[in-house]
């Protein structure tokens, strides 16, 4: 049996296999976020242009076509539907990041703003499906091959106009032939219808024209019986072809439809993600920086972190590679402590064990002499919007108000509007009393 040490020191002693090796480890490190998905960003960051463009020919077809109707001049439609089209593309380009930047930044919304961002997108995405639709129902609809029915009739029609007028030539050679025998017995203008060889030709004479009628209209039917047979069975056939080509035309329609809004959700998604990598790289750097002399992190929890602070839940001691240096009675970090972007992780442990072990009220009347020292000072620096909380106001009203935040620090106290989270942050203390 192959020892297994030797088997290993043969792998580690080959140069190309080390190399290979490195490569490997390497691919499965855990990368901060702006190297992770640095080659992503560039892609989708020129990506974008490609699905504007993709959406200015969807909706070209169509919006040309409006164009052209309403002024007349099909050569001054198509230079004006582009310009409108790229107008559209360009605004979406540019409304999307500057709602998103204001978002992420400062964790409101401008309602204009995303009312014209609705707009362009909805807009944007209607004309690329109609655009899409109409130019595959009427530029490319499969057009099957059919029967001409009119064709089909009139050559039965001519049919049974040949048939009638060559009986009816027979019809009158018979005609004709009787004259000539009336003629050679007639005597004195009377024929003698008691002369039975006379009256028996005559009769033959009769009898040939009348079987001449019969078969001219049992001739006569069966063209009308292969005629109506006929177009029945074309023109059924005429049907099927032109609902299966389409059944096919709708199904090329529908696909090139899934594609016109793939590339629509694919346009959305680039220019998210331009903005959210920015967004992510910088909270990741600034954590990174803002790191107190008391606390140490360990790369890897890097992540983790990140996802503490984003749901606004308080930092657990329990994460590996991320302990304080100094022993302080609590060191739970909460989202509202840190700017809206960047962290901040300072901690004060001299001026927290006093404010620990001197219990205190918030003038508001809550008692916080249960609460972890993080908590009361998380309550006290938002004293004030705690007074509406309990007042009864709706979240709506709170959060487009402006308060004054204490800074626990310096006992200094700005005036400034409060995210959704932090408002959700300190309901969830205030439970805990």
């Amino acid at each position: 049996m192959l020892n297994k040490t030797n088997f290993i020191q043969e792998i580690e002693q080959s140069e190309s296999n080390k190399n290979a090796l490195s490569q490997i480890k390497k691919n499965f490190e855990q990368k901060p976020y702006f190297i992770e998905y640095k080659s992503l960003n560039n892609l989708l960051k020129y990506a974008k242009y490609l699905f504007a463009f993709i959406s200015v020919l969807c909706a070209l077809y169509f919006v040309g076509s409006v164009l052209s109707q309403a002024i007349g001049i099909t050569a001054l439609a198509l230079p004006l539907a582009i310009a409108l089209l790229l107008l559209i593309e360009i605004g979406k380009v540019k409304v999307l990041p500057l709602l998103l930047r204001k978002y992420y930044a400062y964790g409101s919304l401008n309602l204009g703003f995303v009312l014209i961002n609705a707009l362009l997108i909805v807009l944007s995405v209607y004309l690329s499906v109609k655009g899409i639709e109409q130019y595959n129902t009427k530029e490319l609809a499969i057009k099957p091959s059919t029967t001409n029915i009119d064709s089909l009739r009139a050559y039965y029609q001519d049919a049974g106009t040949a048939i009638a007028k060559d009986y009816d030539k027979q019809i009158e050679v018979v005609r004709n032939d009787r004259k000539s025998f009336e003629a050679t017995v007639r005597y004195r203008g009377k024929i003698n219808m008691y002369h039975k060889p006379t009256a028996k030709k005559l009769e033959s004479f009769e009898t040939q024209k009348e079987a001449l009628i019969n078969q001219k209209a049992i001739a006569l039917q069966d063209v009308n019986s292969d005629k109506k047979e006929a177009l029945k069975s074309h023109s059924d056939s005429n049907d099927s072809k032109l609902s299966n080509a389409n059944n096919e035309t709708n199904l090329n329609t529908w696909y090139l439809i899934c594609f016109a809004s793939f590339n629509e959700i694919a346009s959305l998604f680039c220019l998210w993600f331009v903005i959210f990598y920015e967004y992510r790289s910088l909270k990741e750097i600034d954590l990174i920086n803002k790191q107190s002399e008391n606390i140490t992190i360990a790369h890897k929890d890097i992540n983790t972190l990140f996802q503490y602070f984003k749901s606004g839940l308080m930092v657990p001691q329990s994460l590996p590679n991320f302990a304080p240096i100094a022993h302080t009675p609590s060191q739970e970090i909460s989202q509202e402590q840190a700017p809206q972007i960047g962290f901040s992780l300072g901690i004060n442990t001299k001026s927290q064990e006093q404010r620990l072990n001197s219990p205190q009220s918030l003038q508001s009347g809550i008692n916080t002499d249960l609460l972890s020292l993080k908590d009361r000072e998380f309550l006290e620096a938002y004293e004030t919007v705690i007074v509406d909380i309990k007042a009864g106001k709706k979240q709506s009203e709170i959060l487009s108000q402006r308060y004054k935040v204490k800074d626990i620090k310096t006992g200094s106290g700005n005036v400034k509007m409060i995210s959704k989270s932090t408002l959700q942050n300190i309901k969830r203390v205030l439970r805990n009393l």
